[in-house]
């Protein structure tokens, strides 16, 4: 079989361990220590790096990277060479010459996001909506520019039959960073629409453009000229004349009129909820909107979601909110989800929004009805697929989850918390590799966000590698999370636990699980490390004493200890799923009726299989 050919333009990033390369700028490494490759160089680098820790030979280089030509040794081996000081000057990896055969790439300490023979390009249409430039002389004024951006992006992802990109991924690029190639190459867009917008008293002109990325060549464009009573009718006719350029029907839907600083105020308090920063602010300007808008339901959406961040945002655990407050804000999110279900019952927002409200332990059945209904829908929109992606992880249908998460991870490849639950899904199918490289890429991009990092480290110690393990657990790291400290001691102490194991760390975990459970309740993912050391006995006692009722209801919330709930699927607590009791837990969770009543059973049914009929001890312990 022919070596598949290296082209440079279209080759995606990877790293190599610590080390960054970049094929399509001919770089290696970042800031300072960037190096710039010959092209020959690159490409014999990516052509090693396709096959980690296999030999390639001298034929399969020639063909991918001198397209088959003539070649004299030297040049094989000045090449090889380069690639090889190249990892000697960083430490990521090692060239062995294998004699008379061809070349070996070896990463050091096994940590690699290997990089593979480019995909075949979709047919279709991927569409990239970056933020409008604000050319109003008033900087503040720049959240209504990418307010519009906001509005258009939401009306063309709902209508169906077009790919957007996630506002995640592509708000990422602004100003100066908004380079139609690197667009094209980080997030795979076939086409980028890109504006202006400026204000001047109660008219605003907005500029559109749509770029085709391979050729960089404008498919379409035109100026608007509007009084501010009508910039919702535009977003609309925008959105529309967008996907006329793409060969697209939609028909526009009808258009809430909503006055201009109502508007404003709806901009401003959703640009607050999608950068994370929901407060009192927010609630105030949101109040306005609900206020003189009774009859629009995005306002609604946003009044509840905004009270969840808030809620979610005083504390990791709900139940450190003062009483009376969090049950306030509770209550008041739930009558603006009621309102915006009677306004707008079938948009996806109302749905995502409902999902939001729901218990960490659902109808799972129900819930899953609700999502394929709506993916039929909504088959490209990215918050719906990652919403699925994420329910089939929870109850430990992995092999299930991957194909739902790779496609949002695909639609929004920058939002980190879609990626890291794709690496989470590639993780537990033993694509270990993977899922490190994506998550060592998302700690760099997001190296204050705790999700992605504790995944990596739980990763690595999972899998004994313990060198990596050291590299990412230092003091600057665990600085970056003041405000999660019991997060940072759970997962220190169970990497610690993994590592030392012995009857002393055994004696400890103990302690700890007897004040816990006298406190509250044992944490999940405190109960999933146990059980690599403890007596299963003693551990199935304490759990089976244990109520998980307010996880069941509304407002019950995970303890920063519980992790999350895939947890109890991982592949390193294989000990803790090979006992029967296993089954009466998950019934408690409501996972055993949600696998009867759908015969869709997880992954670990097969796996225990040996051991005990899992699906029959469900059907024994599930109610009735």
């Amino acid at each position: 079989m022919t070596a598949p050919a290296v082209d440079l333009a279209h080759e995606a990033d990877f790293r190599l361990g610590p080390l960054l390369v970049r094929p399509s700028r001919r770089e290696t490494g970042e800031g300072p220590a960037r190096n710039l490759l010959e092209p020959r160089v690159m490409q014999v680098l990516v052509a090693l790096a396709r096959q980690p820790d296999d030999v390639v030979s001298r034929d399969d280089l020639i063909a991918s990277c001198w397209a088959g030509r003539i070649v004299g040794d030297d040049a094989i081996n000045n090449c090889v060479a380069k690639v090889r000081r190249v990892g000697e000057a960083s430490g990521a990896f090692r060239i062995e010459t294998i004699p008379r055969v061809g070349y070996r790439l070896t990463p050091v300490g096994g940590a690699i996001a290997a990089p593979t023979a480019p995909r075949a390009p979709d047919d279709g249409v991927l569409l990239a909506a970056v933020p409008f430039d604000n050319l109003s002389p008033d900087p503040e004024l720049a959240y209504f520019s990418e307010g519009v951006t906001e509005e258009i992006l939401h009306i063309l992802s709902q209508r169906g039959g077009l790919k957007v990109i996630g506002r995640a991924s592509s708000f990422q690029f602004r100003g100066p960073d908004k380079s139609i190639p690197r667009i094209s190459r980080e997030l795979g867009a076939t086409h980028v629409l890109d504006g202006s917008a400026r204000r001047s008293g109660r008219t605003v002109r907005i500029s559109a453009q749509l770029i085709e990325c391979a050729g960089q060549t404008t498919v379409w464009a035109d100026r608007f000229d509007r009084e501010l009573e009508d910039v919702l009718a535009l977003q609309d006719e925008i959105a529309a004349a967008v996907a006329d350029a793409l060969h697209r029907t939609l028909v526009p839907g009808a258009v809430v009129a909503l006055d201009p600083v109502v508007h404003d105020a709806y901009l401003r308090a959703r640009g607050m909820i999608l950068d994370l920063v929901a407060g009192p602010a927010t609630l105030e300007l949101l109040a306005e909107v609900t206020r003189r808008a009774p009859d629009f339901a995005p306002g609604w959406v946003a009044a509840a979601d905004a009270r969840l961040q808030v809620l979610a945002g005083t504390s990791a655990d709900w139940r450190h909110v003062e009483g009376e407050a969090a049950e306030r804000l509770l209550a008041e999110a739930g009558a603006a989800v009621a309102r915006a279900q009677m306004l707008a019952p079938d948009a996806p927002d109302t749905l995502r929004i409902q999902l939001l409200m729901a218990p960490v332990c659902p109808d799972w059945t129900q819930l899953e009805r609700s999502l394929l209904a709506a993916r039929a829908r909504w088959p490209n929109d990215a918050a719906l697929l990652f919403d699925h992606g994420r329910l089939l992880l929870q109850v430990g249908r992995q092999t299930d989850a991957i194909p739902a998460l790779a496609e949002a991870y695909r639609l929004d490849p920058l939002h980190a918390a879609a990626a890291s639950a794709y690496a989470s899904a590639l993780r537990a199918a033993d694509r270990t590799a993977e899922a490190v490289g994506l998550w060592t890429d998302l700690v760099r991009r997001f190296p204050s966000s705790p999700q992605p990092y504790f995944s990596l480290v739980f990763c690595l110690a999972g899998a004994g590698d313990w060198e990596a393990v050291d590299t990412w657990i230092t003091p600057d790291r665990l600085a970056r999370f003041p405000e999660d400290s019991e997060r940072v001691r759970n997962v220190l102490f169970a990497v610690s636990a993994r590592r030392q194991g012995g009857a002393e760390m055994r004696a400890q975990l103990i302690g700890l699980a007897n004040m816990a459970a006298a406190r509250s309740r044992l944490p999940l993912s405190f109960a999933a490390v146990l059980s690599e050391f403890c007596d299963l006995d003693w551990l199935y006692g304490i759990l089976a004493a244990t109520s998980f009722d307010d996880l069941r209801r509304p407002g019950g919330r995970l303890d920063a200890g519980d992790g999350s709930l895939e947890v109890l699927f991982l592949p390193e607590f294989q000990r803790l799923r090979s006992d029967p009791r296993f089954a009466h837990l998950c019934a408690k969770l409501g996972f055993a009726s949600y696998w009867m009543e759908t015969d869709r059973w997880p992954d670990c049914a097969k796996d225990v299989a040996a051991g005990y009929d899992f699906k029959a001890e469900c059907a024994r312990v599930s109610p009735a």
